[in-house]
């Protein structure tokens, strides 16, 4: 039987699209009604919504649905429960010379880097978007949520044979997490700069 495949791509601009209706309607009907519309919430709304659906985008797809595949199935090889463990393999690859220079710095980059990455913009949207999210444990405790979602959903996909060598990691919660409060802390920065003080501390 034919396996249909929902990529990264498809994904992306299917689910694009609703989203882009609807922020269309909502504008429509609040010129209609004369309502104020700010261009710059606006242009972070959409901000929001595009790193949203890219970062799915990258983390849970592609899936493939196979009718021929047996599942459930458990694969103890691609789950990490250990904390830093998988931080210290990727280390010591960096710091292996017996590999070309090329594959540790993909190593470090991807692993390292790329789970860094994949959060931080929202450690930066979240409190632009809300003053609930303006101090930085409830940053750390929303990504913390995000991050073991995706983990979990990627834990089910891999065990129902919905997409293959997908690991569950705990050291990617970790590393997203970081992220995310290093995007908070970028959004402080601009926030210390751009704002001036006023009696001795700054307006948010």
């Amino acid at each position: 039987m034919p396996v249909f495949t929902v990529s990264p791509q498809l994904f992306f601009f299917v689910g694009l699209a609703p989203f882009a209706c609807a922020g269309a309607a909502l504008l429509a009907l609040k010129r209609m009604r004369g309502m104020e519309i700010s261009v710059r919430r606006e242009i972070l709304k959409w901000c929001f919504t595009l790193y949203a659906l890219l970062a799915l985008s990258l983390t849970l797809f592609p899936v493939r649905f196979d009718p021929s595949a047996v599942y459930p199935r458990f694969m103890p090889e691609l789950l990490n429960l250990v904390p830093l463990k998988t931080i210290r393999q990727i280390f010591d690859i960096a710091v292996n010379r017996h590999y070309p220079m090329f594959y540790r710095f993909k190593a470090v980059a991807l692993n390292i880097g790329g789970n860094l990455l994949l959060l931080m913009p929202l450690g930066f949207f979240l409190p632009v978007r809300s003053r609930r999210f303006r101090q930085s444990w409830v940053c750390a405790l929303s990504a913390f949520f995000v991050s073991c979602s995706i983990e979990l959903v990627q834990f089910i996909e891999t065990s129902f044979c919905l997409t293959s060598s997908c690991t569950t990691d705990v050291d990617v919660v970790i590393l997203n997490v970081a992220g995310a409060l290093i995007g908070f802390l970028i959004w402080r920065l601009i926030i210390a700069i751009s704002i001036p003080k006023k009696n001795g501390r700054n307006e948010i």
